[in-house]
């Protein structure tokens, strides 16, 4: 009796071990993104970092210029001139002398990207030569991490944000411009991702933070000084922002009723425009 008892009980152990097993598996095969959310957190970095590293080796590693076509004819003229007059003046110059017959500096947009912040601090700490193509080089990788955070905040693995964000950041529309040294499409290229991750955290969690990261991107957008693609941008994350209050007023997860959700949804576009 004793040895059957003891058989009974080990057997009851087994069929509970294989009945976890069999939910385990089950598990995963209805949430196969489980296990690729255990990336380390360091691989995002060192994925981004390395790639930018051995695309831009030739410019990294030397004391090259990192040539654009368009950075000859003009770029880097107008990118000196602001530099000498921050370093030797220490004032933002009224007046272009070097374009044409003499244009207002900031007026007529002389020297681009002159209020953006990171142009102007990269010009302040490299020789002008330099800065140009660090600034470059500075946004292809914080495209791959913008990307990989937004997919982060839709709910994405961190499996599937990596190839996001790699494959953003490598994509041949948004790299290539490297060539011509288009530095104002790449801006708002690679702070597009941006835009729409502080939009979708402001939908999930409203608060003034996210309001103000929201204000704080846009701003930086519109110092690119690249208007036209910033145009198109304002109007696709307007056109997401009404998207996902629509989806949160039809949400039936929501422990909420269909007119609490209604004024919850209106609320949040409303501080969002």
């Amino acid at each position: 009796m004793g040895k059957r008892k003891i058989e009974v009980q080990k057997a009851g152990k087994g069929g509970q071990s294989q009945s976890t097993k069999a939910r385990t598996l089950d598990s995963d095969i209805h949430n196969p993104t489980a296990g690729s959310n255990n990336l380390p957190s360091w691989v995002p970095a060192a994925l981004f970092g390395g790639l930018t590293l051995f695309l831009f080796r030739s410019f990294i590693f030397t004391d090259q210029m990192l040539v654009g076509n368009d950075t000859l004819s003009l770029g880097y003229v107008a990118r000196a001139f602001y530099a000498d007059a921050l370093t030797q003046l220490g004032a933002i110059p009224g007046w272009a002398p070097l374009i044409l017959g003499g244009t207002p500096f900031l007026e007529a947009l002389s020297a681009g990207d002159a209020l953006y912040f990171p142009s102007t601090a990269l010009l302040l700490l490299f020789e002008p030569y330099r800065a140009l193509g660090w600034k470059l080089v500075i946004h292809v990788v914080a495209a791959g991490f913008f990307m990989f955070g937004w997919i982060r905040a839709l709910g994405g693995s961190r499996f599937a944000a990596l190839v996001a964000g790699t494959g953003y950041m490598l994509a041949p529309f948004f790299v290539s411009l490297v060539n011509p040294g288009h530095d104002g499409k790449m801006f708002v290229t690679a702070l597009t991702p941006l835009l729409f991750w502080v939009v979708e955290r402001h939908f999930k969690n409203p608060s003034i933070r996210s309001i103000c990261g929201i204000s704080l991107v846009v701003a930086l957008i519109i110092y690119t000084t690249h208007f036209q693609m910033a145009y198109f941008l304002f109007g696709a994350v307007g056109a997401f922002g009404i998207f996902r209050a629509v989806e949160f007023w039809l949400s039936k997860d929501l422990d909420l009723s269909s007119s609490n959700r209604r004024r919850t949804a209106g609320s949040r576009l409303l501080t969002f425009i």
